[in-house]
């Protein structure tokens, strides 16, 4: 959307008005209003996001690996052995460690039998 004659409009998905923004250009493609002294652009919204939201970004993303690496040995065992014990899937969705769920799901893929991954798993 273009600016209005007032220069209201919609820059970088922002709803500005036409009084708050006094001068605007685009430079590569990318529009840029001055507000108050502000540069405001895609481009600062990245480095934001890279430089703030970052972390959290690679935590969330290292939750949904050790979700699906849950899910996956869960998957393998039910599909070999048909039923998986409470106490064996409780450690599994306890385990936060990824390296040892990898081992976990090698482990199920060569053990005989449910009891044999079940000692592995939750020794007692």
């Amino acid at each position: 959307m273009e600016p209005s004659e007032n220069g209201s409009g919609v820059i970088n998905g922002r709803l500005f008005s036409g009084h708050c923004c006094r001068e605007r250009k685009s430079i590569g493609g990318v529009i840029y209003a001055k507000k108050k002294g502000v540069v405001l652009s895609e481009k600062l919204d990245a480095f934001f996001t890279e430089k703030y939201g970052a972390p959290w970004i690679a935590e969330g993303e290292a939750r949904g690996e050790l979700n699906k690496g849950r899910e996956v040995l869960l998957k393998i065992l039910r599909k070999r052995f048909q039923k998986v014990p409470k106490d064996v899937e409780n450690t599994i969705r306890k385990m936060n460690d990824p390296v040892a769920l990898d081992s976990w799901a090698e482990h199920a893929l060569d053990c005989q039998s449910m009891a044999e991954f079940s000692q592995a798993v939750c020794p007692k």
